[in-house]
Parts: C-alpha cells; structure tokens; sequence
C-alpha cells in the first residue's frame, strides 16, 4: 500500500493597502482574487478608511506599513504618525494618531517581524520602532543600523521598501543623486547589494503572499510585478480614478489544499 499526500497552493485572496495622492488620502485595501497567483489575480480596490491630509505636506500620507497582528495600517502623514483598524467593517474611521510618535520624517516604511522599520529621509540609517501589545503606542524608535548602503553610504530618497519575510530581505526603491535604484538588503548577513539602475516603473512597492513584488508606480494607479533580481518591470493592471502614493505589503498566507490518496 502506498499513501501519496500532495499539498498544492488553493486559489486564493492576496491583499496589500494603498493610500490615494492627492487630497482624497483615502486608504484602499488592494486584492487579486481568485489566482493561482498574485500576478494572474483579478484586481479590485476597496476603501478602509481616510487618513487626515494637510497642503503643507503634498507627498503626504506616506510611510505606509501593515501590522497583521492587530488589524492595523499605519502611515506617517502632518509630522506624527497614525494608523487605522481596517480589521473592523469597511469603510473605517479616519486615521488615529499613536500614543507617542517616530524620532525622524520618513517617506519609507515596512512592518515585519512585529516591528516597524523606516529610514528617515535623506538618509540610510534604518530605523526600527516598537508597540505597545495592541500596536497602538509607539514605545521605542531606536537606530537597527547606521548605513544599510555601507560602504557607499547613499543620500535615499524615497520610493519605499517593503520586508520579503521567506528570505529575510529588504528590497528598497529610491532616488539618489537624481537617480533611480532597485537595491536590496540581507538582513542575515548585513550586505547590500543594488540590482538595478535608472530602474523604471518601480517606486511604491509591495510583497504580496505569495512572495510576489508589486510595485504602484506615484501618480498613477498603474501595478506592475517586479523581478526581484534584475528589477524588471511588467504591467498587469490600472485603475485610471487613482492616483497611487504609497502601498503596503499584507504577507498573511493563503490557504493551501491537501489531497491524500491511498
């Protein structure tokens, strides 16, 4: 008697959160539906919430990043950072600000491993900040390394960054110098490493569940999947009412299916 057990990937809802240009600021829960993948996915956008908007910072809700744990979006926007529980029914209220704030402007953010990371502007200096247990106090804001470009030491501009879980990487899009790079981080072995230069169509970026990079490129409401190793770039789908600022990555796994035959 021979038992044969194959666990294959179900068709799934792969999500991740965008925040809108412009004076709207509404944040969006993104979703490819229904795909063996998240490139192959139907997309389609929902509203969560508002974040608060001030004319005095035009690039502003930014630094967008998604705890799971508590159902919760933060974004840094009119010098202190909020967030909003899109774990309760859509649409959710307006952003709330956290009880304590981050020790530097960012414009780039990440959440993994149960901590936010962001890199203040103009600058390489990672930056990790820990909650309070339900995610709504900022207790620390400490420095989890001086230069993650080392030994170049690039001037960042973001862009964005977003925290591939299965290979402890941080893959970084930003501008330096009027150039724009495709650059990733091991947070294993502290090495750096750019993938590509003068890289087009890839600046707000995300990592859905399946591991797969998405970058929403500023200003549009265009998505492309990007390769992570040589930066590529391949269109899969618009929104032509939306105007991208910033996205977050929503890494919950899906669902597989197992099959056992004897």
């Amino acid at each position: 008697t021979t038992t044969t057990t194959t666990t294959t990937p179900a068709p799934c809802t792969i999500t991740a959160f965008g925040v809108l240009a412009q004076s709207s600021q509404n944040l969006v829960r993104i979703v490819a539906t229904n795909a063996p993948n998240a490139a192959a996915g139907i997309f389609t956008t929902t509203r969560v919430g508002q974040f608060p908007f001030n004319s005095a910072y035009p690039n502003y809700p930014n630094a967008l990043a998604y705890n799971s744990a508590n159902g919760l979006v933060y974004a840094y926007t009119n010098n202190h950072l909020y967030y909003i529980n899109v774990s309760t029914s859509a649409p959710a209220t307006n952003g709330v600000q956290t009880s304590g704030n981050l020790q530097k402007n960012t414009a780039a953010a990440t959440f993994a491993n149960g901590k936010y990371y962001y890199i203040p502007i103009s600058s390489d200096e990672l930056r990790v900040v820990t909650f309070s247990a339900n995610g709504k106090s900022v207790l620390s804001d400490t420095i989890a390394v001086a230069h993650i470009s080392d030994p170049t030491d690039f001037v960042m501009n973001f862009g964005d960054m977003a925290f591939d879980t299965d290979s402890n990487t941080l893959y970084l899009a930003f501008n330096a110098g009027g150039i724009q790079y495709f650059a990733k981080y091991d947070v294993t072995g502290n090495v750096f490493q750019i993938l590509h230069t003068n890289v087009t169509n890839v600046n707000q970026i995300f990592i859905a569940s399946d591991g797969t990079l998405f970058s929403a490129v500023t200003g549009t409401g265009n998505l492309y999947v990007v390769d992570k190793v040589s930066g590529a770039a391949t269109f899969v789908s618009t929104n032509t009412a939306y105007k991208w600022n910033d996205v977050a990555s929503d890494i919950t796994p899906c669902p597989t299916t197992t099959t056992t035959t004897t």
